[in-house]
């Protein structure tokens, strides 16, 4: 599904659906009983305009750096990854939450510019390169604002906003 500017062609889809299908291959296929993964929607949202694919890999990727993350860490208690949509003013948020220490909007830009010649550009939160963040970043861009630090319910993550498709929907 490319257009002829070799973007990811954008059609209406359930981000509640994608959120929930995420969530279950990322406990089915990553999580190996390391964390809860929660799934958070705030409301009923009709369809966002996205890329079934890309959003579907791009929160996979996510998810599987999150859960890589929390495996690397002394935890007191079971972590916990919620992923969460919310409404906001310029469309619906969508992302990966959890009580990561170290993420904020500084690091994550600095970790974007030096991605590609630094072998770990997320050295603060992961022993892993964060290969899959980077991905989930590109492939967002293509259709939202692209991945920024976000906060949901004193859980700091990454989300992207994404517009809200303008065909009516079938009811």
């Amino acid at each position: 599904l490319h257009d002829a500017g070799d973007n990811l062609a954008l059609v209406p889809v359930s981000l509640s659906a994608m959120l929930h299908d995420a969530a279950h291959k990322m406990e089915k296929n990553f999580n190996g009983g390391i964390c809860d993964i929660e799934l958070h929607i705030a409301g009923k949202y009709g369809p966002i305009m996205a890329h079934p694919g890309g959003l579907s890999a791009a929160l996979i990727n996510l998810g599987q750096a999150f859960i890589e993350v929390q495996a690397q860490r002394e935890q007191t208690k079971r972590p916990l990854i919620k992923l969460a949509a919310h409404r906001t003013r310029n469309g619906i948020s969508a992302g990966l939450f959890s009580d990561i220490e170290g993420l904020n909007s500084d690091m994550f830009s600095r970790s974007k510019r030096i991605y590609g010649s630094s072998r770990q550009p997320l050295a603060q939160l992961s022993a892993h390169n964060g290969a899959g963040i980077f991905i989930a970043d590109s492939l967002l861009e293509t259709m939202s604002s692209g991945l920024r630090v976000a906060h949901h319910q004193k859980l700091t993550g990454l989300a992207a906003t994404f517009n809200p498709s303008q065909q009516m929907a079938l009811v």
